[in-house]
């Protein structure tokens, strides 16, 4: 199986650089690599996968999935369907047929001249729910003409999935080393301002 590369940018993410790192502040600065790593763990997805004669380019924007099919070197494809969760508005190409589930995302044609043929592309998209629907791995299965072969399935294909435990673990871990490092600083530049008032205050005559 093909695969490439995507890289999500995290140039908005900006690190601060300091060049005291003794003290609190050098602390807190030393630490936003290793938060913006940890937030950053997912961005390497694979975008493109290919097998069988066939490619599936998956991009994201905003709350918008879309799964590109290019048919390479196969029977004329006339069937899609993904697990997803918390999806809706789908879209298929023309003269396709939608079966709307929120859990799943189904369309398929009877007419060959709508399907996807050799070194033809067509795009599915569906909109993702602003709540409880993370970027994971699912199943894509793609079917052919019914006296045609066997459907392709990819294991493993970009798209929607149920929010993992451990990744509201990651982000609530974050939040606590973040507040605990901020009340850090907090308190030792208090303690700081602190005694030297008072060492100023013994030394009046």
């Amino acid at each position: 199986m093909g695969v490439s590369n995507l890289r999500v940018d995290s140039a908005c993410l900006c690190i601060p650089r300091r060049r005291d790192t003794a003290g609190p502040d050098g602390i807190m600065a030393a630490m936003w690599p290793l938060i913006v790593l940890l937030l950053a763990a997912g961005s390497f997805v694979p975008a493109q996968v290919e097998q069988d004669g066939i490619r599936v380019r998956v991009s994201v924007n905003s709350h918008v999935y879309t799964w590109e099919v290019t048919n390479v070197a196969a029977p004329p494809i006339t069937s899609f369907e993904i697990a997803v969760h918390k999806s809706y508005d789908y879209h298929a190409p023309p003269g396709w047929t939608v079966e709307r589930s929120r859990e799943r995302f189904r369309a398929w044609t009877d007419d060959r001249d709508r399907a996807i043929r050799v070194n033809r592309s067509k795009s599915f998209s569906s909109r993702v729910s602003s709540q409880g629907a993370v970027l994971g791995q699912l199943p894509l299965t793609l079917g052919f003409d019914p006296d045609s072969t066997e459907p392709v399935t990819f294991d493993a294909v970009w798209g929607p999935v149920r929010k993992p435990v451990s990744l509201a673990v990651l982000v609530a871990a974050t939040i606590v080393i973040i507040a605990g490092v901020h009340t850090l600083v907090l308190w030792r530049r208090g303690h700081s301002t602190g005694g030297t008032v008072e060492r100023a205050k013994q030394a009046r005559p």
